[in-house]
């Protein structure tokens, strides 16, 4: 008897994994994606430019400075060459440009960029740009002072340590300090890691010298972004659907509240002025898969979320694409009455922003 009712037991609870792995790949929802744009869309570079965005990797992340100065990941497989692109607001006609790097110790060959965030001193103007790496065999943060002379990037150094498994995003609280994504923990079993559904993830501190973690049980965190006035941090959790806001008190993390999309957030921005969140989302899992794999379109979202004292106060579908104009969207910014946006594994768009809310 009670060998059956734990037979019973063990094939519930199968079952149950079973169905919430389903609704985790969003099996049950149809590839039918209706269009929604914000205005007119472009796409941005090219063959023509010299940027093939297909074979060398996307443009996973981007951030906009406040002078339209956008810095932009490319490259984050392993198969494709990393690399950072520029394009300026101020001179959008230049099109996108590939940054040389000038380093006398950085392999770089061995470059598969992730996420990255930008600082800029305001006494000196300097910008310092941090970008994780995954090419070799440990994760590493490169560290970068963009020359604007030359329209080169310096590396400074390499932050690594044995607490950053699979790093996703970051973001930089000063030249020399950031909060940072551990996406997943197991790197040499990150299929079982995936398909048990494992909460491990982890936000780390990085104080200049050392990380430590200020926030755990996390179902694959994935972008990461502060508010303007640096009071509240934002994360979006893949793994749930949703996005998750806390207080900073100094550096540590105290929670606020989360907010569920059923979309697979990705990479956040935050818009200076008015603070308002801007997150480049998959609709479908399965989808996003299949395009990672095969190279099938992808559907792409994005979202803008109203906060106000670090709450979630409204949310607002500015575009939305099956795939066809633009796939597997994976970061948005705005600037001055356009916004940009940014694949895992293609080019980017640029629309003018005519209906937002």
């Amino acid at each position: 008897m009670f060998r059956s009712l734990g037979l019973t037991v063990v094939a519930g609870l199968l079952v149950q994994h079973a169905v919430r792995y389903c609704f985790f790949m969003d099996f049950h929802k149809t590839r039918t994606v209706i269009h929604h744009r914000p205005g007119p869309c472009r796409p941005l570079g090219g063959p023509e430019h010299g940027i093939h965005f297909v074979q060398d990797g996307g443009s996973e992340d981007l951030t906009v400075l406040d002078n339209g100065l956008t810095f932009i990941s490319s490259g984050c497989f392993s198969w494709t060459r990393g690399r950072i692109l520029l394009f300026n607001f101020s001179n959008p006609s230049h099109g996108l440009k590939e940054l040389p790097i000038v380093s006398s110790s950085m392999n770089q060959s061995l470059l598969v960029f992730y996420g990255l965030s930008a600082w800029r001193d305001n006494q000196t103007g300097e910008i310092t740009l941090m970008v994780i790496n995954h090419g070799g065999p440990e994760a590493h943060v490169e560290v970068f002072t963009y020359r604007e002379a030359s329209q080169s990037l310096i590396h400074v150094d390499s932050i690594t340590s044995s607490k950053l498994t699979i790093m996703n995003d970051l973001v930089m609280t000063s030249s020399r300090t950031f909060y940072i994504t551990k996406y997943l923990t197991l790197p040499d079993h990150q299929s079982l890691e995936l398909l048990l559904m494992l909460k491990y993830g982890e936000v780390l501190y990085y104080d200049g010298s050392d990380f430590r973690s200020v926030a755990q049980g996390l179902h694959m965190p994935n972008g990461i972004n502060v508010s303007p006035d640096q009071r509240y941090l934002y994360v979006s959790e893949f793994g749930r659907k949703q996005l998750k806001s806390y207080r900073i008190l100094d550096t540590e993390l105290e929670h606020v509240e989360d907010l569920v999309l059923d979309t697979l957030v990705d990479n956040i921005e935050v818009a200076p002025v008015s603070g308002d969140l801007w997150v480049g989302c998959h609709p479908i899992h399965y989808l996003l898969i299949e395009n990672e794999h095969v190279g099938s379109p992808a559907p792409s979202q994005i979202l803008k979320v109203k906060t106000l004292s670090g709450k979630f106060t409204d949310v607002v579908e500015v575009y939305r694409d099956p795939g066809t104009e633009f796939k597997a969207s994976s970061v948005a910014s705005v600037y001055k009455g356009h916004m940009i946006a940014g694949s895992v594994t293609s080019h980017l768009i640029l629309c003018d922003l005519v209906h937002t809310d």
